[in-house]
């Protein structure tokens, strides 16, 4: 693995969830002392947010403690929703830096909250305030997971119906039914037919995105894969499209992510256990 130096870091709900924040505290220091970057997108701090809402009462300082440590790895350091990332890239071919989200408000008062309650009641104020429901907003993620789903299974779909042209996963065809099913995810036009040259340009700064879903449409060509993995490995692939901002290192306790990735994708390089990205900033 080349030994890149790490300017920004992005992290995988999975870390929040599994690891301690003593070594979130201990990664911090690390990335500060050598002047990298943490940021997490909003697609994290929404899938905490969800399961707060959700849970039992019981389970409430398990949750909170996912947002103090993405608090201590990460700050207010919040980059563009991944579906927006893809739309920059489909609707202007500019890549992305990061964004911000008042998301980020909601995290501190949960953080801060000293009971379930607590947080249920200024939780509602916030909203009150800022006229937003998270109802809303769960509704709305809804939506766009199923409008998601929909785009990738009308894919898979379709690669079966067409045959062997499609299923050739190197086609101008396929390429094109993968252009289109991103395109739809991303709320963005859809893309007029290109040449293959073409398509290969532009699918470039999401190569390791796309190298995954060639290894799960191959799994589903052969039957190997269910309905219901697929959809699974849908929402853990998505976060690879921050992958198009060459400085940023996708930093996930999935040790099975990179095996989904061809190992020509000069992409699967940044991408880094937990372990491994303390071993590189200690090794700077």
């Amino acid at each position: 693995m080349a030994n890149n130096p790490l300017q920004m870091l992005y992290f995988d709900t999975n870390i929040f969830r599994g690891t301690s924040d003593d070594n979130c505290k201990q990664l911090r220091r690390l990335a500060d002392a050598n002047n990298t970057l943490c940021f997490y997108p909003p697609r994290v701090l929404i899938e905490i947010l969800s399961h707060i809402n959700s849970t039992e009462k019981d389970d409430f300082p398990t949750y909170q403690s996912y947002l103090r440590r993405l608090k201590i790895l990460c700050s207010d350091n919040i980059l563009p929703d991944y579906h927006q990332a893809l739309a920059i890239h489909l609707k202007t071919g500019r890549k992305f830096e990061k964004g911000s989200d008042d998301l980020k408000e909601l995290r501190n008062i949960i953080i801060s909250s000293q009971s379930y309650e607590d947080s249920l009641r200024e939780e509602s104020v916030w909203i009150d305030g800022k006229q937003y429901s998270v109802e809303r907003l769960e509704d709305g993620l809804k939506e766009f997971r199923e409008r998601y789903e929909n785009a990738w299974v009308k894919m898979f779909n379709d690669v079966t119906e067409r045959g062997d042209a499609s299923r050739d996963l190197a086609s101008l065809e396929f390429k094109q039914l993968f252009l289109d099913a991103v395109t739809k995810t991303a709320g963005a036009h859809p893309i007029c037919k290109l040449s293959l040259s073409q398509i290969d340009e532009f699918l470039e700064p999401i190569e390791a995105y796309f190298s995954a879903k060639k290894w799960i449409t191959r799994q589903w060509i052969f039957g190997q894969y269910s309905l219901k993995k697929i959809k699974n490995d849908f929402h853990d692939l998505r976060y690879l499209i921050y992958l198009g901002n060459e400085k940023l290192f996708f930093i996930t306790n999935d040790k099975k992510i990179r095996g989904k990735i061809d190992k020509s994708c000069k992409q699967r390089e940044r991408i880094l256990t937990f372990e491994e990205a303390m071993e590189r900033l200690q090794g700077i």
